[in-house]
């Protein structure tokens, strides 16, 4: 699912976790504003990238991105403002192999 780069606004909503079969969620560049919903961790099947850089995310990150486990390229979420401390579930994305950036967030 790639809407990268469009002039998309409001908050992801929480039925994204319907799309299971997704292996890739590509939400970069966008005016996206609110917090990363929970129900992202319902997405396991994301094995690519998931991309959510350079919106207006607010709120923490939310635990439930450590259920992501088999996720392998990118997880981005720079560009943001994610704020509070990051949690300790992002630990468990140990198979990432390129791009793994937080930056430019107000993170604790």
């Amino acid at each position: 699912l790639d809407f990268s780069g469009g002039a998309y606004t409001g908050t992801i909503p929480t039925e994204i976790a319907k799309f299971t079969e997704l292996t890739e969620l590509v939400l970069e560049e966008n005016s996206l504003s609110g917090p990363i919903p929970t129900q992202i961790g319902a997405l396991t099947a994301l094995k690519e990238s998931v991309l959510l850089d350079a919106n207006s995310l607010s709120s923490s990150l939310p635990t439930e991105v450590g259920l992501l486990v088999d996720l392998t390229t990118e997880f981005e979420m720079h560009m943001n403002s994610l704020s509070a401390s990051l949690p300790s579930e992002l630990g468990a994305l140990t198979s990432i192999k390129s791009w793994f950036r937080l930056d430019s967030n107000s993170f604790t």
